[in-house]
């Protein structure tokens, strides 16, 4: 039952059964009828002929024997014997001699055509008053003379005979078989059509069920939707201004490094609106040379998938520099895998650097003449050496200090000496090169370096620093004299061995008289 269920859907299960309930009947009644007709035609040829041998009979013997009268008498009580005759006719030489009821009588039989026939010998069917004819049409051709027996059937007793022998019969096996569809069906109601129903029902109301808490939860699902969207757009514009309220610089590039998003910071840095921005490329926001080194950055991101950061000068729309810290990270836009773009955000250090290299410039100048400390020398120092030993760039070395400074201390004290230092330091810068440097590394004792400059330059360069500061006049009534030594560097030489060859040099030019230089 449950495959048949799910074979058969409850429209299809009523045309297969009534189909089958149809056809079942159209074929009972066809072969009813059929059976129906046969039986008349076998009744009628047994009653024919059962009436012509019975009659024939008797009539043969009564002719032998008997008179007309006792005939008469003969034939009306065979009529009442044999109910199923309507009319017993005796025919003598073609005409009939005696009949019951005496409605033939004196009739000849060729004076019987066809129509009186049919109309006198009335039928239950129009094949059952065909064979009557027939075998009415063959006796009487058998029936010239001599004596023959002529009958006609009773219909009414012979549609009795048939109702009770076949019809009654049929009408009970017709209510049997329509007893047998009604208990079929009422099985089929019973164990299928009912479940079924009960089940669509159930199903239906189920579904109904179902429904209303489908159009509940769309409903609720809807009232969720438009909470979220609104949450959406109080976040997104919580977001907006969260982002707007920074003072960082943040912006999105697509793939295509152009730009798509940014905050209202970076556009008033770049003097432009929101929408002059999206959709531009960083040279024609800042030019070629600064477009080159953004491009360079933003392409190893994306192959790289990494965060990078940066600290550089940027110029702003309106000519303003900045110094930024800058970090750039990798940032799907999209839903795509391949909408990967850069999420950059900047901050504004250029008060901390310049802070940072005030305090960097303090821990390398001399805080009186304002020039390189020993800190400073030495990390110049370490940066030279590292160019000769790898290029073979010459550079050399003064040292000098004042002759007798703590004569002019001790004689005019600290406050006279500290400007003979200063006045000192800017009688020297007026000589050497922009790319010479100048360090104080001691009390009175000084340091140049020289780039790119042989031993015999150097020694030119500290003749002529020698003469100036005697020339001087860095105090009154005093001549300031300086000694000076003087030496190149070479490939061998380390930080150490270079200080102490230009100091040997140094003290060389004290103990030979003071105010001279001394190379080696």
């Amino acid at each position: 039952m449950a495959a048949l269920r799910r074979r058969f859907t409850l429209k299809q299960f009523w045309i297969v059964l009534f189909t089958l309930l149809f056809g079942g009947m159209l074929l009972f009644n066809t072969v009813m009828y059929n059976l129906v007709h046969e039986r008349q035609q076998a009744l009628a040829k047994s009653a024919v002929k059962t009436a012509m041998d019975v009659m024939s009979y008797q009539f043969s013997l009564y002719v032998d024997s008997s008179g007309n009268n006792t005939l008469y008498e003969l034939i009306d009580a065979k009529s009442a014997l044999y109910p199923m005759f309507e009319t017993i006719a005796l025919v003598r030489d073609g005409e009939v001699v005696f009949s019951s009821g005496r409605v033939l009588n004196g009739r000849k039989l060729a004076d019987l055509d066809t129509v009186a026939l049919e109309k006198f010998y009335l039928q239950p069917s129009k094949r059952f008053d065909q064979m009557i004819l027939q075998n009415f049409q063959t006796f009487s051709s058998h029936a010239q003379g001599e004596y023959g027996v002529l009958v006609r059937l009773n219909s009414r007793y012979i549609e009795n005979y048939i109702r009770q022998q076949i019809e009654i019969p049929l009408a009970v096996s017709f209510v049997s078989v329509t007893l047998l569809a009604a208990l079929l069906f009422a099985f089929f109601y019973h164990y299928l059509i009912r479940p079924i129903r009960v089940l669509n029902t159930k199903v239906i109301s189920k579904n109904l069920r179902h429904s209303d808490f489908a159009l509940h939860e769309m409903q609720v699902l809807d009232d969720s939707l438009y909470k979220a969207f609104k949450t959406i757009q109080t976040h997104a514009k919580f977001h907006s201004d969260v982002i707007n309220a920074t003072q960082d610089f943040i912006f999105v590039k697509d793939r295509y490094l152009h730009f798509i998003d940014c905050n209202k910071a970076f556009a008033d840095f770049l003097g432009k609106t929101k929408a002059q921005i999206i959709g531009k490329s960083d040279y024609e926001i800042f030019g070629t040379d600064a477009g080159d080194s953004f491009r360079k950055m933003d392409r190893n991101i994306l192959e790289t998938l990494e965060l990078q950061y940066t600290k550089e000068w940027v110029t702003g729309g309106n000519g303003q520099k900045l110094y930024l810290q800058t970090q750039k990270a990798p940032f799907h836009y999209g839903p795509g895998e391949q909408e990967v773009g850069i999420l950059g955000v900047s901050r504004d250090i250029t008060s901390l650097h310049r802070a940072k290299q005030e305090v960097v410039r303090q821990t390398l100048t001399d805080e009186l003449t304002q020039i390189g400390n020993r800190k400073a020398f030495n990390e110049r120092l370490s940066e030279q050496l590292s160019l000769l030993q790898r290029y073979g760039t010459p550079f050399s070395l003064i040292m000098f200090d004042i002759d007798s400074f703590k004569k002019i201390n001790d004689t005019y004290g600290h406050s006279r000496g500290d400007k003979v230092l200063i006045g000192l330091c800017g009688i020297i810068g007026d000589i050497i090169r922009t790319s010479d440097r100048f360090f104080r590394i001691g009390g009175e004792e000084f340091m140049v370096l020289l780039p790119e400059t042989t031993l015999e330059d150097a020694k030119n360069v500290a003749e002529k620093i020698r003469v100036n500061v005697e020339r001087g006049t860095l105090l009154e009534k005093e001549v300031i004299t300086i000694s000076l030594g003087v030496t190149q560097a070479h490939g061998y030489d380390d930080a150490d061995e270079l200080f102490r060859r230009v100091d040997e040099l140094l003290y060389r030019s004290k103990r030979e008289g003071k105010n001279r230089v001394s190379t080696g």
